[in-house]
């Protein structure tokens, strides 16, 4: 353990990364509901599978059909309960991309988060794990703080290991706007700014870009492929930016009459 200093006051932290209570918490955050939604494996149920050895990483879950005859003689443990548990456990194996980044337990990114990261990579995890800082940087939503972590966890050999195991144990479900034939924004990024006048808000706007299969962003980089702002003539630091890196500085009009 270490002493740190959190908000001023003395605070005792464990920095043993093999520390059990923190695998614990770490498989308890995996099966959560807003994880992997594995009803069953409360924190004392997946306590007593550790202990009597059936679960020594994250992979062992999706194993313990497998178990089914040793794991009953446990106390507490009822065949219809276990069967239920399994179930739920088949179940989960089918997730959304979303889910399956909050269940990683990433620092810093919860479900909210992970559902930005996802839909800014077209739920392509492949594109998410080769993401760089500054590209993570750019989706809204997302700190620098975010974004290293996100970047970090996924440039860790042993974090690729786990992933590689889980992958080839799930399904994604990919939203059907992702898999529409109307995507016809796929592989554009917008960033938006100013007043708009035919959409209520940004929100509405942005969540209308997604459903064409668009992405976007808080802020503008080499990745962005439109800024839509009804005032082209403005000195803003948007569009001073748009202009430096070459990025068309679209209307809302224009942006309509082109998809809409």
């Amino acid at each position: 353990t270490e002493i740190m200093y959190l908000n001023d006051s003395k605070t005792l932290i464990c920095t043993n990364p093999d520390c059990s209570a923190k695998f614990i918490k770490k498989l308890t955050h995996f099966v959560s509901r807003q994880g992997m939604n594995i009803i069953g494996l409360s924190e004392n149920t997946l306590k007593k599978l550790i202990y009597n050895g059936f679960i020594n990483n994250i992979c062992d879950i999706f194993h313990l059909c497998e178990h089914e005859d040793k794991i009953l003689t446990l106390p507490g443990f009822k065949d219809q309960s276990f069967k239920k548990l399994i179930n739920s456990i088949n179940n989960s194996r089918t997730t959304t991309v979303e889910n399956f980044i909050n269940a990683l337990g990433i620092q810093n990114i919860g479900i909210e988060t992970a559902k930005s990261l996802a839909r800014f990579y077209k739920y392509d995890i492949k594109k998410i794990r080769t993401a760089t800082i500054e590209e993570l940087q750019t989706i809204e939503g997302f700190g620098s703080i975010m974004a290293k972590s996100t970047y970090e966890y996924f440039n860790n050999d042993i974090n690729n290991e786990l992933i590689d195991k889980l992958i080839s144990l799930l399904n994604f479900n990919i939203p059907d706007s992702q898999i529409s034939s109307n995507n016809i924004l796929t592989g554009l990024t917008f960033v938006i700014t100013g007043k708009l006048y035919t959409f209520e808000n940004r929100g509405k706007l942005k969540d209308y870009i997604e459903s064409l299969g668009g992405n976007c962003s808080s802020s503008i980089s080499t990745h962005t492929d439109f800024l839509i702002n009804n005032d082209i003539t403005s000195n803003s630091s948007k569009n001073k930016k748009a202009k430096e890196l070459g990025i068309d500085i679209i209307t809302e009009q224009y942006f309509l009459n082109t998809y809409g």
